[in-house]
């Protein structure tokens, strides 16, 4: 198990991050949140001739969800939305939740 995962499983175990908990400290550490977006395979040629301007397409529909980690481990999974002129991701389940809906 790695530190990332080690740290949020103690962290998951902890039933609330109250004032008085000596997990407290531990609630306002910042971590990094990544998502992997899939691109299709490119040649070596095709990817030297990349230059400013040029869109790479994503495989993933916009309706697919993508995994959130952090460090590595996964965490959630979100879809892309368009937030007040940016782009976010709109969580739509918790990794080692159970589905809802069909």
């Amino acid at each position: 198990m790695s530190a990332a995962e080690q740290l949020l499983a103690t962290v998951r175990s902890v039933p609330s991050l109250t004032s008085a908990s000596p997990w407290n400290a531990l609630a306002s550490v910042p971590v990094r949140l990544s998502v992997d977006i899939p691109l299709p395979p490119m040649s070596l040629r095709a990817l030297t001739a990349l230059r400013p301007g040029h869109i790479l397409a994503s495989v993933v529909p916009t309706s697919d969800d993508l995994l959130v980690t952090v460090g590595g481990t996964p965490v959630c999974q979100a879809r892309f939305e368009f937030m007040e002129g940016i782009m976010a991701l709109r969580m739509t389940r918790l990794v080692g939740a159970p589905r809802t809906g069909a």
